[in-house]
């Protein structure tokens, strides 16, 4: 196997230059650059990653922990940011915890280990292991679509979410100025913040406007399709049902879709439903899905961004940025006579 100083005696230069070469640490002549590369070809020197990257303390990786990967919208968004992270010379190892709390300390502990230049992460809840490591990282860290506080005053953290809140305010009015009063909502699991968030919008617009609340009508989801198919069938057995429906993320809505047609009802002739998060797959159902969009393409770049920032290690460079969402109107909803 050859070595540094192999090259560097069939290219006629010091082993110092042939390292300067490999590394890019300092300049060298293209002539005698050319040398070495040649060398190298002819001998069929391969360069060790790994011992050059903690030479130069940068690995050029990243560490993408996510709570479920099979959820679209965290699918979506990780497709963005490992294509711009690419663009920035970046690779990117996404990890999946399946919202298990051990398993998201041991990636947090193996991405660390292997010295990623960064970590992106999406808490499956807010276990305080997880935390309490996060916090003794020295490395950019970038937390997505998660509010937790103890970590906000980190330099080396940045938050980003989507404003949750003010997307639960969005998908009431929109129902309410339909003509609905009597609305159904499947939440998400209450220790999670989006959730948490977009319900307690739910509750406000309705008292804002003087309608009562009926807790039967507020059924807890979990985020994923078979809780929102079975809350919807909760809700559609009660007496008297709800003339709308908000699912608090889309996954929970479009299942929720098929229980209502399961019920013999149409939508959004007898019920209209909105959903949370505008994954691709909603404009694509029969009839397709008015949900609330979250901003796909910013996140992913405004991640990149804040990381890139964050590794200029200027004071107090981690930040909090709040994203927009939008509603997009589709066929699901329909004003009530």
């Amino acid at each position: 196997m050859p070595t540094i100083r192999d090259i560097a005696q069939k290219a006629g230069v010091s082993t110092a230059t042939v390292s300067h070469v490999i590394n890019n640490t300092r300049y060298v002549s293209s002539e005698v650059s050319d040398r070495v590369l040649q060398a190298m070809k002819e001998l069929g020197y391969q360069p060790n990653d790994l011992a050059r990257s903690l030479k130069l303390g940068k690995t050029n990786t990243l560490g993408l922990i996510l709570p479920d990967h099979s959820n679209p919208f965290f699918a979506e968004v990780s497709r963005i940011i490992e294509s711009y992270a690419y663009l920035l010379g970046y690779s990117v190892i996404i990890c999946n915890t399946e919202n298990n709390a051990d398993k998201e300390l041991v990636y947090i502990k193996t991405l660390s280990q292997k010295k990623v230049d960064g970590i992106i992460f999406v808490a499956a809840g807010s276990d305080n292991r997880s935390i309490m490591y996060l916090q003794s990282l020295d490395l950019p860290i970038i937390i997505f679509d998660r509010e937790i506080p103890v970590l906000m005053e980190k330099p080396n953290i940045s938050f980003l979410v989507t404003d949750n809140y003010l997307g639960g305010v969005m998908a009431t009015e929109y129902l309410i100025s339909l003509g609905h009063s009597r609305i159904g909502c499947i939440t998400g699991p209450s220790n999670l913040t989006p959730g948490a968030q977009r319900t307690n919008a739910f509750r406000d617009v309705l008292k804002k406007h003087d309608i009562p609340l009926h807790e039967n009508l507020i059924i807890k989801g979990n985020f994923d399709y078979p809780s929102g198919y079975e809350c919807a069938q909760k809700l559609l057995s009660l007496p008297e049902p709800p003339t709308a429906i908000f699912a608090c993320n889309d996954m929970m809505a479009i299942s929720a879709m098929r229980a209502i047609r399961e019920h013999g009802l149409r939508i959004p002739e007898d019920i209209s439903i909105i959903g949370f998060d505008g994954i691709t797959l909603t404009a694509y159902q029969w009839p397709s899905l008015t949900t609330i969009c979250q901003p796909f393409k910013e996140i992913s770049e405004t991640i990149l961004e804040l990381f890139v920032n964050t590794t200029k290690s200027t004071p107090n460079s981690a930040s909090r940025v709040v994203l927009q969402p939008a509603l997009i109107l589709r066929e699901s909803c329909k004003a009530i006579k």
